[in-house]
This record gives C-alpha cells, structure tokens and sequence, in this order.
C-alpha cells in the first residue's frame, strides 16, 4: 500500500477519470516517518485521509516546506537512505501541486 495525493478531474468519481495523481510514500514509511514529522511541526492539511482545496495552495506549501525542514534536520544523520527517499517526494510535490492548481479548482484527496 502507498500515500498519495490526488484530484478527480470532474465531479464524477472513479480512478479513470484521475486529473492529478502523485504518490507521496509507502504506506510503512509514512506510518514510520511522514507522521512523525507531521506531529513535530504542527502541519493539519497535508496528511493522510485529509482533503485541500485550491484556496488553502499557500498553507500546502508552508506545510511541505517545513516538513522538508524536518526531514532534512532529523535524517539526515540516519545514514542518508531516510533522506533520501523523502525529500525528492517532498521536492516533487512542492512543484507538481502548483502546477495542478492551475487547471481548475478541484479538492485534492490525500489517502
């Protein structure tokens, strides 16, 4: 099983009709890691079983950094595999969900 981050192209449900899809973790280390960070630095949209729209863009994006801020300050010393795998996520998503903003103004599910 996978995190991800996601947003239905229109108002009809179903993985066909996808508009934006970008995995964020596996599952064993989002439980292990991604929640950790998340309690330590305060960030209440950007988690599992949450939803944001459009309009919280800026909030997303503070949340992203500081989590990228945490991974860097406390993986880092962890041998580097940690690190790793999470920072390109956290990298990837900072661009692609501007990006994703910009087609329409749709909710994005994270599960």
């Amino acid at each position: 099983m996978s995190v991800a981050i996601f947003r239905h192209g229109d108002k009809q449900i179903g993985a066909s009709n996808l508009s934006f899809y970008e995995n964020i973790s596996g599952e064993d280390f989002y439980q292990r890691v991604w929640t950790k960070a998340i309690a330590d630095t305060g960030v209440t949209l950007f988690r599992e079983y949450s939803q944001f729209e459009v309009s919280d863009l800026e909030q997303v994006m503070d949340e992203l950094n500081r989590l990228l801020v945490w991974a860097e300050a406390n993986l880092s010393n962890l041998g580097g595999g940690d690190l790793d795998y999470m920072r390109p996520r956290i990298e990837n998503l900072l661009v692609r969900i501007p990006e994703a903003c910009k087609e329409n103004d749709a909710t994005f599910h994270i599960c």
